[in-house]
């Protein structure tokens, strides 16, 4: 066994490769169950399918261009270990760009079936100015101390709030779908607010009631039933910079567009919109 004794921090730690036996390998991992040894270093050897539930930090020392192998890096120290009260893991990059190439392991990852070079799709990754952790902007808000890193939209752009954007049709709705379709027009606003797609707010409602909304409930819920056309095409030119981040092509753009401006009863169904 290659162990190695920190003489400036005290702390028992062991280096494993590819040179050493089974036998040897498992003694280090003995090691580290017990406690006797709190600290291992590996070439390629822990990158993938070592399970080891009590980890709570995982160094990143080497460079890679396959976000698999990234997650499954990460992924040894973000396994689930009540028995010790583990609550977090501690991820440190140590100036390979993995984190910078692919972003937070706990932020949602895009997935396609089209051959992206990472280095032209860089995540978008910051260091949070007051506490340091790498955090996506795409949030908004520091994921570790919640400072905020892009003031939201301030409010006095929005129109005031209507609970239902039909009158007429809303006269069919019941006490709970009127409650419904003002949580679903408060989850479009916040969408806008913080940058994401407007399909997050479908999700969050889905989540919370397990069905999707009509498409009609969404009709104004950002600018109102009466939009400047400044407000018109504010709102169009922050539905085309998402469709330019995530990729969506212009069919996306109008069906969103109509949600918010049109009478939304021409959109189909929001389970095929993202």
């Amino acid at each position: 066994m290659s162990k190695l004794e920190n003489p400036y921090a005290g702390i028992p730690a062991a280096c494993v490769n590819g040179t050493m036996s089974n036998r040897q390998r498992q003694a280090v991992y003995v090691g580290l169950k017990k406690g006797e040894i709190q600290v291992i270093t590996s070439v390629a050897t822990l990158t993938e399918g070592y399970d080891e539930p009590s980890l709570e930090c995982v160094i990143l020392a080497r460079p890679t261009l396959s976000q698999a192998l990234y997650m499954q890096m990460v992924g040894r120290g973000i396994r689930l270990c009540p028995d010790i009260g583990k609550t977090d893991c501690l991820v440190y990059d140590f100036g390979t760009g993995n984190v910078e190439r692919f972003g937070r392991i706990d932020e949602p990852i895009e997935i396609s079936l089209e051959n992206l070079n990472v280095d032209e799709n860089p995540a978008e990754v910051i260091n949070c100015p007051k506490c340091g952790a790498c955090t996506s902007t795409r949030t908004r808000i520091c994921s570790e101390c919640r400072t905020i890193l892009i003031e939201p939209k301030e409010d006095d752009e929005l129109e005031p709030f209507d609970d239902v954007p039909d009158e007429a049709a809303s006269e069919q709705l019941s006490e709970e779908e009127i409650e419904q379709c003002r949580i679903y027009r408060q989850h479009l606003r916040e969408a806008y607010q913080q940058g994401y797609k407007p399909g997050w707010a479908i999700i969050k409602f889905r989540e919370q009631y397990g069905i999707y909304p009509p498409a009609w409930w969404g009709q104004g819920a950002v600018f109102g039933s009466n939009p400047t056309p400044t407000k018109q095409e504010q709102y169009t030119t922050h539905i085309k910079q998402l469709a330019t981040k995530h990729g969506e092509i212009e069919p996306w753009v109008d069906r969103h567009l109509e949600l918010e401006f049109g009478q939304g009863f021409n959109v189909p169904s929001l389970a095929l919109i993202g």
